[in-house]
C-alpha cells in the first residue's frame, strides 16, 4: 500500500461553492493542485476518514481515483475570504486532499454508449459496474445518476472513470452503528448502475463475454481480500488526529469482510441486471 504523503498548503486558489464540504482548490509545497476538504468538527469526523479510507478501498480494487495527501494548512496566514460554511478552526486538524487531474469529459453529458466504436474508446468501461459493485460494498449515499461523482478523463489508452468524493459512504452513519447482518443498503434507482451508461456497458460485455459472470465474481472476492490483506497500511494511512479509533476500526473491518453479508452484496448487484 502507498504511503499516503503530507504537504503544507502554500496558496489558495479559491473555494468550490455550492458542494457538500465547499472545498478550497490550493496549491501544496510541491506546486501540485488539490481541492482540500478539512473536518467540521474537533471530534472524529466520519466524512474525512472516509475519504481517506475508501480511496485506498479503491486502489485495492484496481479502480481509479484521484492521487490523495493528507494536507496541512494554516488558514490564518492567508488573506482570503470563505464562506460562512468554514470555520478557522475546523483547519486545525489534518486535511484531505484530493489531486485535481485534467477532465475531459462531463459524465452526465455522456447518455450511453450508441455503438461498440464508442464503447471501444473507454480503457476500461466495465470499470463504471465495478464501481457500482463497490458502492453496494461500501454503501455510498451520494453516487447517483444525479450525481455521478465520477471524472472522465481522456488518457493515453483511452477515456478512464475517475470515482471521487467518498464524504457520504457507510450509509453515512457511525462505523460502530454499521451492522453486517442488514441487507445492503442502497436504492435500487439511486444507483450509477441505474444510468444508460451503465447498462449499456452490461449489454456489451453480454453479448461478447459469456464468462463475464464468473470474472466479474472472481474480481469482487479477489478485491475484497486484497482489501483485507492491506487493512493495517490502509488505517496506518489515516492521520491518527481524525480520530479513528480502535473500536471504529474494528466494526468496519467486521462490516466489510463478513462473509455472509459479501454474498448479499454481489446478489444485490446482480439483481440490478435481472440475474
Amino acid at each position: 500500500m502507498k504511503k499516503v504523503n503530507t504537504k503544507s498548503v502554500i496558496s489558495i486558489i479559491g473555494e468550490i461553492i455550492g458542494t457538500a464540504h465547499s472545498p478550497l482548490k490550493i496549491i501544496s509545497d510541491d506546486f501540485n493542485e488539490y481541492y482540500l476538504k478539512a473536518p467540521k468538527k474537533q471530534t472524529s469526523d466520519f466524512s474525512i476518514i472516509n475519504e481517506f479510507f475508501v480511496s485506498a478501498l479503491l486502489n485495492c480494487w484496481e479502480l481509479k481515483t484521484p492521487e490523495i495527501a493528507a494536507l496541512v494548512i494554516n488558514i490564518e496566514e492567508f488573506n482570503k475570504k470563505l464562506s460562512t460554511y468554514h470555520n478557522a478552526s475546523n483547519f486545525n486538524s489534518t486535511c484531505f486532499g484530493s489531486k485535481v487531474i485534467p477532465v475531459n469529459y462531463e459524465f452526465s453529458l455522456i447518455e450511453d454508449i450508441a455503438n461498440k466504436r464508442d464503447f471501444n474508446k473507454f480503457s476500461n468501461p466495465t470499470d463504471i459496474l465495478k464501481i457500482g459493485l463497490f458502492d453496494i460494498w461500501v454503501e455510498n449515499d451520494d453516487r447517483k445518476p444525479t450525481n455521478p461523482n465520477l471524472l472522465l478523463a481522456n488518457e493515453e489508452n483511452g477515456i478512464e472513470f475517475y470515482a471521487i468524493d467518498h464524504a457520504y459512504t457507510f450509509s453515512s452513519i457511525k462505523f460502530t452503528d454499521l451492522n453486517p447482518e442488514f441487507e445492503p443498503a442502497c436504492s435500487f434507482n439511486e444507483s450509477i448502475l441505474n444510468t444508460d451508461i451503465s447498462k449499456s456497458v452490461f449489454k456489451y460485455i453480454k453479448k461478447d463475454n459469456s464468462k463475464w459472470f464468473d470474472e466479474i465474481r472472481n474480481y469482487f472476492y479477489f478485491s475484497i481480500e486484497e482489501c483485507k490483506n492491506n487493512f493495517g497500511s490502509i488505517i496506518d494511512n489515516i492521520p491518527s488526529d481524525l480520530g479513528f479509533n480502535e473500536k471504529s476500526q474494528t466494526a468496519i473491518y467486521n462490516f466489510l469482510f463478513s462473509d455472509s453479508r459479501n454474498k448479499k452484496v454481489f446478489c444485490e448487484f446482480l439483481r440490478r441486471f435481472d440475474l
